[in-house]
């Protein structure tokens, strides 16, 4: 009897602890109060440091994609770059009958050429993005495409061989660059804003700003051809659009930079990070216990 007694007392006592632990809680609005008199909602459990900087940091705003960083420039140089495409696209085959005098399956070859290589230099490009910043490629590529665009009018004059040489170097080159309003870009464009910034924007809203600025380009440009090509100027034509190839490279010149400093810093930081006191490799893991050995 008395052990039923004492154990019905337990029953009762925890009973009452457990009462007063809710009423405690629904007090203090349905959170759980630590051993510290801090209000804790983890259960009563200190909170991990996880936990604790996730929520320090702030989540980043939305904001107009022109107010984002790099997108002004990156949107001028789309403008200076897409209209040399559409003057490949649409005026090379036109450059090839009426001024080189090239019959119809000359033409043909130097269109497959100038396909062929305008997808191989996409697909180079993407491919060399694994390993380097976007925008420091695109500084690299329009430099050359600068280069390869003055000297294609000369070039060109010089017979089928060379004139294949030309388009397929300024094709490749065209086909890389062209990528500058892909979502490759803007993904990139996103990631600087929303990391060092702070500032928000969907890759689909880039996408679509950067191609408008690119439409714009377009317009103004077909307006000097209208121009120039009845005259038959051509030698004007292409300076004008290695111009346009070098305006771009400077306009991402900041970018490129900027991104090439920071890659730099990153491995500077890894092997600092890789060095003695944390083998990165099985073989220095291993090399390491046999000396401690």
């Amino acid at each position: 009897d008395d052990n039923d007694e004492n154990h019905h007392d337990d029953n009762n006592n925890n009973n009452n602890g457990a009462t007063a632990a809710t009423a405690a809680a629904n007090a203090n609005g349905g959170r759980v109060v630590g051993k510290n008199g801090k209000n804790n909602n983890n259960g009563g459990y200190p909170e991990s440091s996880s936990s604790s900087s996730r929520k320090k940091k702030a989540p980043p705003h939305r904001v107009a994609v022109s107010r984002m960083a790099r997108v002004p420039a990156v949107c001028c140089a789309y403008a200076l770059l897409k209209p040399i495409r559409y003057l490949f696209l649409f005026w090379h085959n036109y450059f090839q009958t009426a001024v080189l005098g090239y019959d119809v399956d000359r033409a043909a070859v130097v269109e497959s050429v100038e396909t062929a290589f305008a997808l191989l230099g996409g697909l180079a490009f993407g491919a060399a993005t694994d390993r380097a910043s976007p925008f420091v490629l695109f500084f690299g590529c329009l430099l050359l495409l600068a280069a390869g665009l003055a000297a294609f009018w000369p070039v060109a004059q010089l017979g089928l061989a060379p004139d294949l040489a030309v388009v397929a170097v300024v094709s490749a080159l065209v086909g890389a660059v062209d990528n500058l309003a892909s979502g490759l870009t803007a993904a990139s464009l996103v990631d600087h804003n929303e990391r060092v910034i702070g500032h928000s924007a969907s890759i689909a809203s880039v996408c679509s700003f950067l191609s408008a600025c690119g439409t714009v380009g377009t317009i103004a440009h077909s307006r000097l051809l209208k121009v120039l090509v009845p005259r038959g100027d051509w030698a004007t034509i292409f300076a004008l659009v290695a111009l346009q190839a070098l305006g771009a490279a400077l306009l991402l010149a900041p970018t490129a930079l900027d991104d090439l400093k920071h890659h730099r810093e990153s491995k500077a930081k890894h092997h600092r990070l890789g060095g003695a006191d944390s083998p990165t490799t099985p073989a220095k893991a291993k090399n390491k216990k046999k000396k401690a050995d």
